[in-house]
């Protein structure tokens, strides 16, 4: 638990895919202060380990999930983040693994310099996101 707002981005601030200056200090908190649930001083994450788990198993074990570019037949781009949960050079899909999400309607995209976080949240990633959702978008303006 977190007795305030400001112990919670504390906590995420010292996290190592947070520290650089990649996510601004108003991002981060409007990110952090979003995951919080309860009252101060007993300020709690809203996230439910079983959602995640669940999510994670889908990604990985699910057929129907793991298959699903394969269904795809507009075209469309899948962003990857470099680098991994902890900031870490093990990113959460590794190079080789995301080249099977990789389709004809589908162009795969490593982001440089971004984790799984800074890919949407950080100056460089949101940028290249919202500029891939521009892409997307363009056709049908």
């Amino acid at each position: 638990t977190f007795r305030d707002r400001a112990a919670h981005r504390a906590f995420w601030r010292e996290h190592p895919a947070f520290g650089g200056d990649e996510v601004a200090d108003g991002d981060l908190a409007a990110w952090t202060d979003h995951d919080l649930g309860g009252e101060e001083p007993d300020l709690r994450s809203r996230v439910r380990a079983e959602a995640v788990l669940t999510d994670g198993h889908d990604l990985i074990a699910d057929e129907d999930t793991r298959t699903a570019l394969d269904r795809v037949t507009t075209p469309g781009v899948l962003l990857r983040a470099q680098r991994g949960l902890l900031d870490d050079e093990d990113a959460f899909i590794p190079a080789e693994q995301a080249q099977a999400f990789s389709q004809p309607s589908i162009e795969l995209r490593e982001v440089p310099d971004t984790n799984h976080y800074t890919i949407v949240l950080g100056a460089e990633g949101a940028r290249a996101t919202a500029g891939a959702i521009r892409e997307a978008a363009a056709p049908y303006r």
